[in-house]
């Protein structure tokens, strides 16, 4: 009887070892996850019914609980996997217009930590992009990189913020938002990632409602901007977004930013950006709030708000240095 007991005990260990030895899932429970294998996972070949391919059949599934997903996804299951020993979850993702993703969260990292982990060969300078935002009260430092895999995309992002202001080196708290995703080529929420074009515009000369009368510009009156042409967005010199797309193609660019203001304080509460891509010109409205009565009084300007028109060209901004 004890020799019976002691097979069908055996039997039992040998069946659960063999199902977490012998699974032909693509990634395992609580396995150390492999970044090359990850790298090479082309989910263009699955649909969301084949889940026990590519995470098994340990998952968690959704609860039903609209709160604990995206609007825009219908449905997902879960594992944890392991990475540097560390418990970090895998989502197998399915949204709406047949998209499906596979997404790796990784916690207790910085930016740089968790970029470091990924095998140099898939990160390529023409499809990177790494920069700090300077607001007012905080930074906040980005990377970005994806990586093509016949017909599938990963793309790598991270975001991780500081209240120092001032040290651009004080991104070292293991707290950032760090995301990996597989994804097919043609899903539009993760669009291959280009570097910066960075440009500066001169600008030429300017009009006021004050004068109304065009006015030469000093040499040296320049702005700055970046073009993120895989997200469609226009970056000021601190790497935050110049406003509201308008237009925004290979040809041109007409953003719009606008800000609440109180009839108090000297203001500039409107800045309108019309870059062409095809000459380079460019025009630059900007309008402010000035509570001086002197508008009024001598200029006309019942309202206080001040109107000023530039124009300009822009070119390409070079990052190679002479010395």
């Amino acid at each position: 009887m004890k020799k019976f007991l002691a097979i069908v005990v055996l039997g039992l260990f040998w069946g659960a070892s063999a199902n977490a030895f012998f699974s032909s899932a693509a990634f395992k429970k609580d396995r150390e996850l492999n970044f090359n294998h990850f790298f090479n996972f082309d989910i263009s070949k699955y649909k969301f019914q084949d889940h026990e391919s590519i995470i098994g059949d340990e998952f968690e599934k959704w609860s039903g609980d609209p709160k604990k997903k995206s609007d825009s996804e219908k449905d997902y299951k879960r594992i944890n996997v392991l990475i540097d020993g560390k418990k970090q979850e895998m989502r197998l993702r399915e949204f709406k217009n047949n998209r499906l993703w596979l997404q790796v969260y990784m916690k207790g990292y910085t930016c740089d930590e968790a970029k470091n982990k990924i095998p140099e060969r898939f990160i390529n300078k023409q499809n990177y992009q790494e920069y700090i935002s300077d607001f007012y009260f905080m930074k906040m430092k980005e990377i970005k990189f994806s990586y093509d895999n016949k017909n599938s995309r990963i793309h790598f992002g991270c975001m991780q913020t500081s209240s120092d202001t001032k040290n651009k080196d004080s991104f070292n708290k293991k707290d950032a938002l760090v995301s990996l995703v597989v994804s097919k080529k043609d899903d539009p929420s993760r669009p291959k990632v280009i570097p910066f074009k960075g440009i500066t515009c001169t600008l030429d000369e300017g009009k006021s409602n004050l004068e109304n009368k065009w006015k030469k510009m000093k040499s040296n009156s320049k702005l700055d901007f970046y073009i993120l042409d895989d997200t469609k967005k226009l970056f000021n010199e601190k790497n935050i977004t110049a406003g509201e797309n308008k237009v925004f193609n290979n040809d041109k660019i007409h953003t719009i930013q606008k800000y609440e203001y109180k009839k108090d304080q000297k203001i500039t509460f409107y800045n309108e950006y019309l870059i062409n891509r095809v000459n380079g010109n460019f025009s630059y409205k900007k309008k402010s709030y000035d509570p001086n009565p002197d508008l009024k009084k001598y200029f006309g300007i019942k309202d206080g708000i001040v109107v000023v028109d530039y124009v300009g060209t822009c070119s390409k901004r070079t990052e190679l240095r002479k010395f």
